[in-house]
Formats: C-alpha cells, structure tokens, sequence
C-alpha cells in the first residue's frame, strides 16, 4: 500500500476513473496474497506457536487463529484508509477509527473478566471488521466506487483448495505445510486468477 498510496494520491480527485481502476486493482492483489496468508496461519497457528514460543504457549494458537481473521481484513483495511486519505476525506477516517477504539475498549473493558485472551482477541477482530467496513461505505458514499469481487472469489476458491489439501495430507511437519502451499499458484493460474503477463510485469519491475 506504500507503494500504492502515491497513485492513489495522484488520481484521488483529478482522475475519478484513474482512481477507481488502482482501487480495484489494488484489492485484487491484497485478496491474491491476504486469502492464502489467512488459511496457511489457521491451519499452522499451532506450529509457530509451538516453534517461536515452546510447549508453554501451546493454547496461544487458538489465540493466532482468531487473531488471522484479523490480519486478513487489515489488509483491506489498509487499503480503505490510505484510499480515504488520497481523497482528502481523512476526517471521515478520523471519526471511523474513534468509533473503532471506542469499540475495542468497551469490549475489552466488557468481555476480558471473564474470556480473558480470547476476548480480547474476538474484540480486535469485530473493530478491524467495522472499520473497514465503514471505510469502504464512505469511500462508496463521496466517490460510487467499489471493489470487484470477481478476483477475491478466485483467490478464495484456490485458497480453500490449498487449504483442503494441506489438510487432508495429514503433515504436521510446517515444511512440507509450506510446500504444499505452493499449489495455491498454479491453481490460481488456473482459475485465471492471474495471468503471465502479471508475472512478466512483477519481473521487469524488479
């Protein structure tokens, strides 16, 4: 998003059609990369609990698997923010993200007595959600845009698949987890998800 901000910024209120299409596509990508993230975390949490934190954290993974419900709207989160910004609506944000932490505090202050983490886990997860929907209501009120949900459902579709056969190999071992993983590519390719020529683009860019 940092390297998408200046475009976003450039187009924001000068080219609405410019600034709809870095928009989309920008969701795109974050839904082509967040979708994956999200499942390889709720299927390993377990893992690198285990292997960053040792035997005594074991119940912390219940914790990261809630909490990568979290980190996959972050990543459109983001993108609402920054979008916010580039149209000079940051006052907008400004009041989203006071309702968000006014949010977060009642549950915590509510709930944490007595679910304890996982409260607070659950909590981070419903403000990222309202957030980020609100973000995406008020970019839709000032400027009619909205993402195109044709590449998240491909990205989801290969996601699930990815995640149905890590699942069913019945590995524990994280690095044929990981290698596993990598079929979410090909079968993304597949679905037209992406094409060669984004890879081409990816490679001169580098």
């Amino acid at each position: 998003m940092g390297l998408v901000m200046p475009l976003l910024s450039k187009f924001g209120l000068s080219n609405k059609r410019e600034f709809q299409h870095i928009f989309r596509k920008a969701f795109n990508n974050l839904s082509i990369f967040g979708l994956p993230i999200f499942f390889f975390i709720l299927l390993t949490a377990s893992r690198w609990t285990g292997l960053l934190g040792g035997g005594g954290f074991v119940e912390s993974a219940a914790v990261l698997k809630i909490l990568s419900i979290a980190i996959l709207v972050i990543f459109f989160g983001n993108l609402g923010g920054y979008s916010l910004i580039a149209l000079n609506l940051q006052q907008k944000a400004m009041w989203i993200y006071f309702w968000g932490m006014v949010l977060n505090i009642a549950g915590n202050l509510i709930f944490i007595p007595r679910y304890t983490y996982v409260a607070a886990a659950w909590t981070t997860v419903i403000t990222e959600i309202l957030v980020t929907v609100l973000m995406f209501l008020v970019i839709k009120k000032y400027t009619n845009i909205l993402p195109t949900v044709g590449i998240f459902i491909k990205a989801l579709a290969a996601s699930l698949i990815m995640f149905f056969l890590i699942y069913f190999s019945g590995t524990k071992n994280l690095f044929f987890i990981s290698l596993i993983a990598l079929s979410y590519c090909p079968i993304l390719f597949l679905f037209s998800g992406w094409k060669i020529k984004d890879l081409k683009n990816i490679f001169k860019s580098i």
